[in-house]
């Protein structure tokens, strides 16, 4: 079982990277049994969503801007028989306080 994770700053959509985008979804429509993770940036603010029309198996998730939000752990688990990437946003604390000195 495969799996696909892409980082990016820019917004996929945007009129500069749609070349990208219109291949990006040709990929993805080719390959219906392949779940891919778009984890994007640009827009600072956290959201969660499939913007592909009719391919559930595109999840797009924008992050927080930098010191604005705690990190955010993505765990990618192929042969998971629900959701292959599950998102936990982490206070730092938990980072800091397993820091060995």
């Amino acid at each position: 079982t495969r799996a696909v994770v892409m980082f990016a700053h820019a917004i996929p959509f945007h009129p500069k990277f749609l070349p990208v985008w219109d291949e990006l979804k040709r990929i993805v429509q080719d390959n219906p049994d392949v779940p891919f993770l778009y984890l994007q940036g640009d827009l600072h603010k956290f959201q969660a969503d499939t913007p592909m029309e009719k391919m559930d198996n595109f999840l797009r998730v924008v992050v927080d801007k930098g010191g604005n939000a705690d990190p955010m752990e993505v765990i990618v688990d192929p042969a998971s028989q629900g959701a292959p990437f599950k998102l936990r946003r982490r206070p730092l604390s938990v980072y800091q306080d397993n820091e060995t000195s």
